[in-house]
């Protein structure tokens, strides 16, 4: 999920790009949504708001698990995204799931939730204590929210690794990272993030962190450079993109495992709250 200020990019060419590579970036983020399933904990009867659900994966998964009386809501704010999820939700044949277009930070829920659950989709508001505030009131009293953080950049491979092979070819440093602001390590502190959540009203909060590998399948090893920030790095400093393509497939070769997929370390926070 965006802040509102990427709001027009994720309707937009960034929407679509995501939908493109929407099936490749669920295969590769599959532990994080297994971990979120496994400590949201949705069972049969449940009403689950699932914040950020990008292309459906997480949200199909939990359709499954309510049934048959529960419903899962998807919500996000591309609307390319919700399209694709309400595509794959037609083809799973699932009646007790919907897609709703809309920012978390603002939408209204039209019946309290039991959970809120979310893979990599609440470090981007703009206003995070409102935001959370919002979500809360989504909850039936007691409810739970669930969601898997980034942890520092550091302890990410999907995005140091690319920051690393790029380095050595950069004419100038990058923009530094403010971990404050809006973005995928918008939640990596957890000091402030508990600081966030106590100003939203949540309570029992416990932020936890968690270390995963992120596979990169045989079969995606080579296009996995277009699901980096290093396309975009080399048409800002206009610079030569096949030592670097190169340079960054060779670093994902010498991380495959037996199966023949690159292994990604990757920390991530698995945050707790209770309406």
């Amino acid at each position: 999920m965006a802040n509102v200020h990427d709001a027009a990019a994720w309707n937009g060419e960034t929407g679509e790009r995501w939908v493109r590579m929407s099936d490749m970036m669920d295969s590769v983020l599959a532990p994080a949504g297994d971990l979120l399933l496994q400590q949201a904990g949705p069972t049969s009867g449940k009403y689950v708001l699932d914040i950020g659900c990008g292309a459906g994966a997480t949200s199909l998964r939990a359709a499954r698990i309510v049934v048959p009386d529960g419903m899962v809501t998807g919500l996000d704010v591309s609307g390319p995204l919700i399209g694709e999820a309400r595509r794959r939700l037609a083809n799973a044949k699932l009646t007790n799931a919907t897609f709703e277009h809309g920012d978390a930070a603002h939408w209204s829920a039209p019946a309290p939730y039991d959970i809120a659950m979310s893979r990599f989709g609440v470090m981007f508001f703009d206003d995070p204590p409102g935001a959370f505030a919002n979500i809360r009131k989504a909850l039936k009293p007691g409810g739970e929210m669930v969601a898997i953080t980034w942890n520092r950049p550091e302890l990410a491979e999907l995005f140091s690794l690319p920051k690393q092979v790029i380095s050595p070819f950069l004419k100038y440093p990058p923009p530094a990272q403010n971990l404050y602001e809006p973005g995928p390590f918008g939640l990596s502190d957890e000091v402030y993030t508990r600081k966030v959540l106590e100003q939203a009203g949540w309570s029992d909060i416990s932020i936890t962190a968690q270390d995963l590998v992120l596979k990169v399948a045989p079969e995606h090893i080579r296009d996995f450079y277009n699901n980096t920030p290093l396309p975009a790095l080399v048409d800002a400093q206009e610079l030569d993109e096949g030592p670097i393509r190169a340079a960054f497939t060779a670093a994902l070769e010498d991380r495959r495992d037996d199966s023949g997929s690159a292994c990604l370390k990757s920390g991530v926070w698995v945050v707790r709250a209770r309406a």
